[in-house]
């Protein structure tokens, strides 16, 4: 059987107050207060922050603060600069 959060990725109907999903929320939200309250000057606390918030993300990753994250859903692949709109031509 699937858990919540596996349902969840698959795109299918899931339970959004699973203990494991609220959990993961509540831990996202607390991290992005500290990276939102870090001073300029701890690069290196950012830097482990984003670390935890993206594991997957690499070296040099750098997000200017005040950051926000929303919950979004992705129906397509992203192109490689990231623009999902596209201006057609008048």
């Amino acid at each position: 059987m699937k858990t919540e959060k596996e349902k969840m990725l698959a795109g299918e109907l899931y339970d959004p107050l699973d203990r494991q999903l609220t959990e993961e929320r509540t831990r996202t939200r607390l991290l992005l207060k500290e990276l939102n309250d870090a001073r300029e000057d701890e690069a290196e606390a950012r830097a482990r922050i984003l670390r935890e918030l993206i594991p997957g993300a690499g070296e040099g990753l750098w997000l200017q603060p005040l950051f926000y994250c929303n919950c979004s859903v992705v129906t397509r692949d992203i192109p490689a600069d990231g623009c999902l709109c596209r201006r057609q031509p008048l």
